[in-house]
């Protein structure tokens, strides 16, 4: 019964390398979430070169512009959350970076000891992606009466109290 209580223990500690595969499709996820940053870079840029001189179509590019930017930092904040969790998971459930100690050029803020300290990573990533989020539907959001207006300050004040209560300590 010892030696199948030792072998069961043993199955379940390795089992934790499974972990690989989220660590990995993190990875690829970051990848491709970056890819498509940069495409929407590459279409703002290509817009902009196409409407320069046009001042019809500068005018329209503007609040196009506004919108493509959005979505790119809101996709690249994505793979940086995506990343983050990779490390954190990897971190905790495999073992710690040797880079992150040694290489003096790796930033400091990946390193992971506890699930405290990954959660408020996650949290105040996830939170800067909610503000880019409702920034980007405030700028498509038709303002029609004084109820809408009133929902947008509304939530304006529902964001800076978050940010209050996620920054206090």
């Amino acid at each position: 019964m010892k030696y199948l209580l030792l072998a069961l223990e043993r199955i379940f500690w390795e089992s934790r390398l499974f972990i690989f595969l989220a660590v990995l499709s993190g990875i690829i996820a970051t990848f491709v979430l970056v890819v498509l940053g940069t495409f929407d870079a590459y279409y703002l840029v290509k817009d902009f070169i196409h409407a320069f001189g046009h001042k019809a179509a500068m005018l329209k590019l503007g609040k196009y512009a506004v919108l493509r930017t959005t979505n790119m930092a809101q996709l690249f904040l994505a793979a940086s959350m995506i990343l983050i969790i990779s490390y954190g998971i990897y971190q905790l459930f495999v073992g710690q970076i040797a880079r992150l100690d040694t290489d003096p050029r790796s930033p400091k803020g990946l390193a992971v000891t506890n699930l405290e300290q990954f959660r408020d990573k996650l949290v105040k990533i996830i939170h800067i992606i909610l503000i880019i989020v409702f920034f980007k539907y405030a700028l498509v959001m038709k303002f029609s009466n004084v109820n809408s207006l009133a929902y947008l300050a509304g939530g304006i004040f529902l964001i800076a109290g978050s940010v209050y209560l996620v920054n206090k300590k």
